[in-house]
């Protein structure tokens, strides 16, 4: 007996465990593929030219816990999740600091307005950690390193 295949297998007797069999499910039907092939599309899963020109600008940077923040040396640019954005959106709209007609916009257009970081898009976590890496590895100090170097 196939138990993953029955239809109503809340109402059957289940069978000795050795009479159980288990195949392998196509993982191209399932939700969690669906789902993650739907935040493929929605995040930046590789470094983009943004990344790149940000990287090379880079005064300083600092994390907050709606993603990461680097200064370019014009504007602070927030690079986070999906989740992260709608979380961090979802304090500005509680403060006050989203307008009523602009809800209707992107969510980096919201927050663009609304703070004084820049939103070009949403990244996956691994590629933010990855621009992590990529910052340390090139010496971009730390806010706080920059304030210290700068006073």
């Amino acid at each position: 007996m196939n138990v993953i295949k029955e239809k109503n297998w809340f109402g059957t007797i289940i069978p000795d465990w050795n009479q159980v069999t288990f195949e392998k499910i196509s993982m191209s039907n399932n939700i969690v593929t669906n789902y993650s092939e739907y935040i493929d599309k929605l995040e930046c899963q590789k470094m983009d030219d943004n990344i790149e020109i940000t990287l090379h600008m880079a005064r300083y940077y600092y994390l907050m816990p709606y993603g990461l923040v680097i200064d370019d040396g014009n504007i602070e640019c927030l690079f986070a999740t999906s989740k992260g954005l709608v979380d961090y959106l979802a304090i500005l709209k509680d403060s006050g600091r989203v307008e009523i007609e602009d809800v209707g916009e992107r969510v980096e257009t919201q927050i663009s307005r609304a703070s004084h970081f820049y939103v070009d898009g949403s990244y996956s976590s691994n590629l933010i950690y990855l621009v992590i890496k990529k910052v340390i590895e090139k010496g971009i100090p730390t806010i706080d390193e920059w304030e210290k170097d700068n006073s």
